[in-house]
């Protein structure tokens, strides 16, 4: 998506990658804790079907 946004903008593609870090860090350190604590994402399912 990041070739795409470089493409259609016309901005470097480095440049685009350094203007989404501060969002794409907290999405994949999110990612890998729900990946490795699988209980905090059945907290809600255990607690509704309880």
């Amino acid at each position: 998506m990041l070739y795409v946004l470089a493409k259609v903008s016309d901005v470097p593609f480095e440049r685009c990658v350094t203007a989404t870090a501060p969002f794409l860090i907290p999405l994949v350190s999110v990612l890998l804790l729900q990946t490795f604590v699988p209980a905090l994402s059945m907290w809600l399912p255990e607690l509704i079907y309880r």
